[in-house]
């Protein structure tokens, strides 16, 4: 999806979107949300969809490593990939409720800032996808 992303929403309007979501996050920080570090996610928990946080990112394949630390990937493009099979399952979908995202400027260049923004501030999390808000099962 992105490198960056922030969600200012509230909590209160996220337990909102979902008729009998479970919240399990604990107390949500609104703002930015850089790779490897924790944000709001919505995903099937144990019979209902849950509201948890959660590290932004996937592990990276061994040959991406340049060091020990592993900050993690936010783009996948290639399915084909055996490293990538494990995650592409139903059991690791999810939803990311964001209110801006932002992509890099170029290969070696830091991101363009927050480009993509709601049209309405005071709105729900935005949902992407082809006929409105969905969630994959």
């Amino acid at each position: 999806m992105c490198n960056l992303y922030s969600n200012t929403t509230t909590q209160e309007a996220m337990r909102r979107m979902f008729d009998g979501l479970a919240d399990r996050a604990g107390n949500l920080k609104p703002g930015r949300v850089y790779p490897d570090q924790m944000g709001a996610i919505v995903r099937h928990g144990d019979g209902a969809l849950e509201l948890v946080q959660s590290r932004w990112g996937l592990p990276s394949p061994k040959f991406a490593l340049k060091t020990e630390r592993d900050p993690g990937v936010t783009n996948v493009r290639n399915l084909g990939s055996a490293h990538w099979r494990r995650w592409l399952g139903r059991d690791h979908r999810c939803l990311v409720p964001v209110t801006a995202f932002a992509e890099p400027a170029g290969k070696g260049r830091a991101t363009s800032g927050l480009p993509w923004r709601m049209k309405d501030r005071c709105s729900s999390p935005e949902s992407r996808s082809g006929t409105g808000p969905r969630f994959a099962r």
